[in-house]
C-alpha cells in the first residue's frame, strides 16, 4: 500500500494474462522457478516472445532462476540467442549474515530487447552474458526436455556429473 508509482497484481497464469493484455511494462519480474516443478510453458521461446511484446521501450524482464534441481539458465540463454535478445545472469553468493541477515544465495537472469536496455548491468562484472552450451536448443511449446537441465543428468551439458 505504500509503494510509489502505479502497480497492479494480476492473479492467474502469467503467460495467458500477458497474452490477453494490452498493458506494457518497464519491468516484468518473474519468480516461478524455485520449487521442484518448473512451469515449462513459461520458459519457451514463444513465452519469452510474449514477455518482450509487453515491454515498453527500454524495459527488461528480470527472472529469478534459483533452483535446487535444475540449471535453468541455458534455456533462457538459448532463447535469447535465437530471438536476438540481450541477456545477463548473476549468481549472488554474498551471504554475509552480518551485512545481509536472512539472505539466501540466488540466481537471476535479465532479458532485454538490446544491449542498451541493460544499462548498468551490461557493464557490471557481476552480471555475465551466458554462452549457450554446444548442442543446447531453446525450448519451444512443441519441444522441451527436462533431462537437459536436471543437475547431474548425463544430458545436461553444464552440470557436473
Amino acid at each position: 500500500s505504500k509503494a510509489k508509482g502505479r502497480w497492479n497484481v494480476v492473479l492467474g497464469d502469467a503467460r495467458l494474462k500477458l497474452e490477453r493484455s494490452k498493458e506494457t511494462y518497464d519491468v516484468l519480474l518473474m519468480d516461478a522457478y524455485s520449487s521442484d516443478a518448473v512451469p515449462i510453458h513459461l520458459v519457451t521461446v514463444e513465452a519469452i516472445q510474449t514477455y518482450m511484446r509487453r515491454l515498453r521501450p527500454g524495459g527488461v524482464v528480470a527472472i529469478h532462476i534459483s533452483n535446487r534441481y535444475m540449471d535453468l539458465w541455458p534455456i533462457f540463454a538459448a532463447a535469447a540467442k535465437e530471438l536476438g535478445l540481450a541477456e545477463r545472469r548473476r549468481f549472488d553468493m554474498n551471504l554475509d549474515e552480518a551485512l545481509f541477515p536472512y539472505k539466501n544465495a540466488s540466481n537471476w537472469l535479465v532479458l532485454a530487447k538490446n544491449e542498451a536496455d541493460l544499462r548498468e548491468l551490461a557493464l557490471d562484472p557481476n552480471w555475465s552474458e551466458d554462452k549457450v552450451p554446444a548442442g543446447f536448443a531453446p525450448w519451444t511449446d512443441e519441444k522441451s526436455s527436462i533431462l537437459t537441465v536436471l543437475k547431474g543428468s548425463p544430458w545436461n551439458p553444464v552440470s557436473p556429473r
